[in-house]
């Protein structure tokens, strides 16, 4: 996987993330987000 992939799920993620949930969530998340695409 590129780093153009993961920088565009990432921002996908975040901005699900944003309206929902403060911003403490979503830095919370991320890290376990990238983990689980990078073992895949």
């Amino acid at each position: 996987m590129d780093s153009t992939a993961v920088t565009d799920i990432s921002r996908q993620l975040m901005s699900l993330e944003r309206p929902r949930k403060p911003k403490m969530l979503v830095v919370d998340d991320e890290p376990d987000n990238l983990d689980l695409l990078y073992r895949t």
